[in-house]
């Protein structure tokens, strides 16, 4: 029984002992000095750097600050005269259909439309817009070639998604402005035989018929280009199955005249020319 006294004893002198070590060791943690940050921080080797370049750091803000207005004048600058071109483009077209509106075209279309081509070719993001009006414009006024740059560019923006119809009249334009008229003058007429089939035929349709026409004259087939002309005034004065739109009529008669030379004046002389 002593014994087992003793060893309780001894068990007990041993935990105490065990416990006040492990307070002794926590207490020494805790009074343990803390990093010094500050002394790292004025270690480091950026930190050096800047001590001795003190003197320059002002002008390096100054620097900075010039840097970062010059390049948001330079953005805002951008911007601002990019949606200025914006504006005028609109305003150049707004006068070009002013003037087709018109008995004749004039000066004011012609530099209108020069300012227009200048201003798309300078922004791409425009030309879905107005590249397929430029071409027309173009081809009406007889500059094929002009116009063949306007519409390859709408023809590989539509290659996918263009109605058949559209997309062979702007092939036709290709062909005429390579010079290849005489295929150019038989897709004419199997594009016209499609748009006569067609119960509300586009657009396309008056200006096929005047295509033919001019693509007779141009080879030398008289007779053709005759009954070619005959078949527009047909179709112009309503006698034939299709009705005409009256606003495209007018916007035909407009680009198909010179000063206060008609279209329909063009037409009777070449009539005489062919008697």
């Amino acid at each position: 029984m002593e014994l087992l006294i003793i060893d309780i004893i001894h068990i007990f002198r041993k935990y105490k002992e065990s416990k006040l070590m492990n307070k002794t060791k926590t207490s020494s943690n805790q009074t343990k000095e803390p990093i010094d940050w500050v002394d790292q921080i004025q270690q480091h080797p950026a930190f050096e750097w800047m001590m001795q370049n003190l003197k320059y750091i002002p002008y390096l803000f100054i620097a900075l600050l010039i840097m970062i207005i010059a390049g948001y004048q330079l953005i805002s600058g951008s911007a601002a005269k990019t949606e200025a071109n914006y504006q005028l483009a609109e305003g150049y077209w707004a006068k070009i259909q002013r003037s087709i509106g018109q008995e004749a075209i004039d000066a004011k279309q012609e530099d209108a439309l020069l300012q227009l081509c200048k201003i798309v070719d300078k922004h791409p993001e425009l030309r879905a817009k107005y590249d397929g009006m430029i071409a027309q414009l173009l081809i009406a006024k007889g500059l094929s070639e002009e116009a063949s740059v306007y519409t390859e560019r709408v023809e590989k923006r539509t290659a996918s998604t263009q109605n058949p119809v559209f997309k062979e009249f702007s092939n036709i334009s290709l062909l005429i402005a390579q010079g290849n008229h005489q295929e150019a003058l038989q897709r004419s007429l199997s594009l016209k035989e499609t748009l006569l089939k067609k119960e509300e035929p586009p657009l396309l349709l008056p200006y096929t018929l005047i295509r033919i026409a001019m693509l007779y004259q141009g080879m030398g087939e008289k007779n053709l280009e005759a009954l070619a002309w005959d078949e527009w005034q047909q179709y112009a004065q309503e006698k034939s199955l299709q009705k005409p739109d009256t606003q495209t009529l007018k916007t035909i008669s407009a680009l198909f005249s010179e000063g206060d030379f008609s279209l329909d004046q063009y037409i009777a002389e070449r009539s005489l020319e062919k008697n």
